[in-house]
């Protein structure tokens, strides 16, 4: 345990990561803004994460290793933040490392700014490159209408955790939690909340957080698998209790991008029930996705083909 009140707890979900665990928890031993703890939460891993795990928590006093049964990264977030006494919240996955500067970064622009969260930018990472997310020209205090903006679009800073500093007093007073149900695409709802709370956020366009393209990971599993199932259901969930127009158009948009993102890694000619799901849910909500202003035009342009094929053929004939 920490000698002082940390000033920022750090959430690590462990599950079978054994072959990345050095990496990632070496990158946050070593940040220039060393009053942290490190929270780590295996969930029930079967290699040698767990031996890993507390090899580095004898080592290190600022590291707090938790072990339960395999109950999926949601359970394993919602404890550890059950657990946490920092002032503010982060994130690291287990298979991604963080720049030596990240969470200094974070924590200065929240307090400099006094604002609730404080977010960078990231690089998609493979074993040989970094790729910089291309992210809209914002940066500095956004207004909530903005941060809805750069959460919704999809070359905003997106829904991901791990490059956000969260004040933890605005998460515990406003019980906010990781829906357990969702298995993918869950950050992007827990924010969804979050940014309601808030009136500003800050951030920083740097590229702090390297995301590993793991292919073992939910996230690089290609196709409609039971966990991108639970993403489609997770955001229907929310548009039904929504009760503000506007936002409900906001999130029947982003249910059409998730959609399409999902029928665009299945097979062309494949054929199975849920993709003929995914059809009708993105007809169904199509209309939102073209008057969502949060949407920007080349990507209206580019679904408008996909999702009404016979207009956009008939208009072809008179518009070359």
């Amino acid at each position: 345990m920490v000698a002082t009140s940390p000033l920022i707890s750090i959430i690590l979900p462990v599950y079978n990561a054994s072959q990345f665990l050095s990496r990632c928890i070496n990158s946050v031993l070593n940040q220039t803004l060393t009053n942290f703890e490190l929270i780590i939460i295996d969930d029930g891993s079967n290699d040698d994460s767990d031996k890993i795990c507390k090899s580095y928590a004898e080592q290190d006093s600022r590291i707090r290793f938790i072990s339960q049964e395999n109950q999926g990264v949601s359970v394993a977030r919602n404890k550890a933040l059950s657990l946490a006494i920092g002032d503010f919240i982060g994130f690291i996955d287990s298979d991604d490392w963080i720049d030596k500067t990240m969470f200094q970064t974070l924590y200065n622009n929240a307090i400099q700014n006094n604002v609730d969260i404080s977010i960078c930018n990231l690089y998609f990472s493979t074993d040989t490159q970094h790729q910089e997310m291309l992210t809209l020209p914002y940066s500095g205090i956004l207004s909530k209408n903005i941060s809805y903006k750069m959460l919704f679009n999809e070359n905003g800073f997106g829904g991901y955790s791990c490059t956000k500093l969260i004040k933890r007093e605005i998460i515990t007073t406003n019980h906010i939690f990781y829906d357990t149900q969702v298995k993918y695409c869950e950050d992007f709802l827990f924010f969804f909340d979050l940014f309601k709370i808030v009136d500003k956020v800050f951030y920083d366009p740097t590229p702090l957080y390297f995301y590993y393209r793991n292919p073992c990971s939910v996230t690089q599993q290609q196709g409609i698998t039971p966990a991108a199932k639970t993403s489609i259901a997770g955001v229907q969930k929310y548009i039904k209790k929504e009760k503000n127009w506007r936002m409900k158009v906001h999130l029947r948009a982003y249910l059409v991008l998730r959609a399409l993102g999902f029928i665009d890694q299945t097979p062309i000619d494949s054929e199975f029930p849920e993709k003929t799901i995914l059809q009708q849910i993105c007809k169904r909500n199509a209309l939102f996705f073209f008057i969502d202003t949060y949407q920007h035009l080349g990507r209206k342009k580019s679904f408008f083909p996909i999702l009404y094929p016979r207009f956009y053929q008939f208009i072809k004939k008179f518009i070359p």
